[in-house]
């Protein structure tokens, strides 16, 4: 079961819930379609048409089909029940960058913390 929302309050929320992961709309289809192939489906379109409905479905011009919304619970970690639901994930966010550094920032409604690991200087 989903949360009932008309188009325009899930248009917000899924705006919402992406950009708390700091993902844009490519990122977003990328996961999309990740999730997907997870899912054994490989019937996803291309990464542009999806940054489209993104667009369409975050300004509430339509809402997302069944499809989609499963594979939007997926990207976001989230259960079916909570697709749409007002305060999903609400209290922490986490984001996790990776590279030469590693950065790991949890934010709390109470504080945020956050971890920088760097591996030092390469031998040689």
């Amino acid at each position: 079961m989903t949360v009932d929302t008309g188009p325009g309050q899930l248009g917000a929320w899924l705006r919402r819930e992406r950009e708390r992961r700091s993902w844009t709309r490519a990122e977003m289809s990328r996961q999309l379609i990740k999730a997907a192939e997870e899912n054994d489906d490989h019937t996803m379109p291309v990464v542009t048409d999806i940054i489209h409905n993104i667009h369409r479905w975050e300004r509430g011009t339509v809402a997302p089909g069944e499809r989609s919304r499963m594979y939007f619970c997926r990207a976001f970690g989230i259960t079916p029940d909570r697709f749409g639901a007002p305060g999903t994930g609400a209290g922490v966010t986490c984001f996790e960058f990776k590279g030469p550094v590693t950065v790991s920032i949890t934010i709390r409604d109470d504080g945020a913390q956050v971890s920088v690991s760097h591996p030092g200087p390469a031998a040689g």
